[in-house]
C-alpha cells in the first residue's frame, strides 16, 4: 500500500532530522532527495499545490551565491530547471500531506504540518482516572499528600 503523504528532507541536515523528529512519520514516505532526486512529476505537483515553483527555491543553498544568481532575474522555468538539476536549491523540508504543502523550516509550516499529521482518532481517557491535568505541576500532587499526612496539633 503506498502511502499518500510524503516528506522530502535531507538526511545529514540537522534542521530537517529534528523536524523530521517532531512529526508522527510513520504515516509518510520520507525521500532523501540527495540518494533519490526529485523527479519532474514530484515537482510539478508540488509547485501546483505550492502555487509556484518560486515557493518550493531555496535562496539559501551557497550554490545560489556562488553562481551569481542573486544578480539574475529568474523566471518560473529557470527555477524548476534549478531544483530538478541540483537537490539544494529546494527548500527542505518539504512535506506532502494528502492535497496540502508545507514548505521549509519556518515554525508556521512545522505546526501545521504536525497538526495535518495528528492522528486522527483522539486516543481514549483512561478509565477510572479521569481527565488528565495538562499544565499542572508534577509536584502538586506530592504537596497536597504530605498535607493530608501532616498531623495536625490540637
Amino acid at each position: 500500500m503506498k502511502k499518500k503523504n510524503k516528506i522530502y528532507h535531507l538526511t545529514n541536515c540537522g534542521t530537517c532530522q529534528k523536524i523530521l523528529g517532531s512529526l508522527n512519520t510513520e504515516v509518510c514516505e520520507l525521500q532523501d532527495i540527495k540518494q533519490n532526486a526529485i523527479t519532474e512529476k514530484e515537482l510539478d505537483d508540488m509547485a501546483a499545490m505550492a502555487g509556484s515553483y518560486e515557493a518550493l527555491f531555496s535562496r539559501r543553498a551557497i550554490k545560489y551565491k556562488t553562481l551569481g544568481l542573486k544578480d539574475k532575474k529568474l523566471t518560473e522555468k529557470d527555477i524548476r530547471k534549478l531544483i530538478l538539476s541540483e537537490y539544494t536549491f529546494l527548500k527542505r523540508p518539504v512535506i506532502v500531506v494528502g492535497k496540502k504543502i508545507f514548505i521549509g523550516n519556518a515554525a508556521k509550516e512545522v505546526d501545521g504540518a504536525r497538526e495535518a499529521l495528528a492522528s486522527p482518532t483522539p486516543t481514549p481517557p483512561l478509565k477510572g482516572k479521569g481527565p488528565l491535568k495538562v499544565n499542572s505541576h508534577p509536584r502538586e500532587g506530592l504537596k497536597k499528600k504530605m498535607e493530608r499526612r501532616r498531623i495536625n496539633p490540637l
